[in-house]
């Protein structure tokens, strides 16, 4: 975690992320879903939130 900290910092992620989340997570997300035979779903499809009430 402190490696990860550490790597973020020195490339300056240090604003808010994107209101539907970060578009590298959105993404991976996406694809997990699709190797797992769900079709049409893209990062377009995927809000990442800290909570439930954030992504209505």
């Amino acid at each position: 975690i402190k490696d990860a900290c550490a790597k973020a910092l020195a490339e300056g992620q240090t604003k808010y992320a994107p209101t539907p989340g970060i578009p590298a997570l959105r993404k991976a997300i996406a694809d997990a879903y699709t190797a797992r035979g769900f079709t049409g779903i893209t990062e377009n499809n995927v809000v990442v939130s800290p909570g439930g009430k954030m992504s209505c």
